[in-house]
């Protein structure tokens, strides 16, 4: 039976995954299970009396991003409805889960459903979601809180290995979208983002990577899509 949704959650710092894991558990409707790539250097063991945690720990080796997705990937339930990837330095409504069944038991064209993002969180903290979801179709793909249907993951190839850091959700993105699916945001589906805390700092000595992939990306797909 096709049911609930699981998460994947790469976890880098584990103050924020920690907040992120207690909205998770304040949900209205609970996930079935939450696998925890853990790249944090001294480990993150969070335990939940809500829903089952698998946690994956490398003794402190950080994993790059489409690596930790694709060992999510593998780590969730082949019978779940839909598949939640989670940046660590997100917080959610307690509404959030709710919302996103609903949506893709909606209809079936729908691949991705993503959440309306602040980064404030005094938004998030006067935050009332209503009863009612507000689907719009997405021009263009977003990476940090996003849920795609199980059924058409499936259906996608694994990211390529020389897709490291950057061009994971791209590949998903294109992907899907080829295989004629949408995605969608509902505009009352709110999450915090703290926009890139987890790796702040970061960002100017990774851009040589970034830009490499997008080479790599463009070459694998054939087609010029990545500037």
């Amino acid at each position: 039976m096709v049911e609930g949704i699981d998460v994947i959650v790469p976890v880098v710092n584990r103050d924020l995954a920690t907040m992120l894991m207690c909205s998770i558990e304040a949900n209205s409707v609970s996930p079935k299970r939450v696998v925890i790539i853990d790249n944090s250097r001294e480990g993150f063991d969070f335990r939940s009396d809500t829903f089952e945690v698998r946690r994956y720990w490398d003794n402190g080796r950080m994993r790059k991003v489409n690596e930790s997705w694709t060992l999510g990937f593998q780590k969730v339930r082949k019978e779940a409805l839909g598949v939640c990837v989670l940046n660590d330095d997100v917080v959610l409504n307690d509404r959030f889960f709710e919302k996103i069944e609903t949506l893709l038991y909606a209809s079936g064209l729908t691949a991705v459903v993503c959440p309306r993002t602040t980064n404030d969180f005094e938004d998030l903290a006067i935050f009332k979601p209503s009863t009612m979801c507000q689907a719009t179709t997405m021009s263009r793909r977003e990476g940090w809180a996003w849920t795609i249907r199980k059924s058409v993951l499936d259906k996608v190839p694994p990211i390529p290995p020389t897709l490291q850091t950057f061009c994971g959700d791209d590949w998903i993105w294109h992907h899907t979208k080829g295989l004629g699916f949408y995605w969608v945001k509902d505009q009352s589906n709110l999450i915090y983002h703290a926009e890139g805390a987890t790796v702040k700092g970061l960002p100017d000595r990774l851009r040589p990577e970034r830009d490499l992939e997008k080479r790599e990306f463009n070459y694998l797909m054939g087609e010029n899509l990545l500037k």
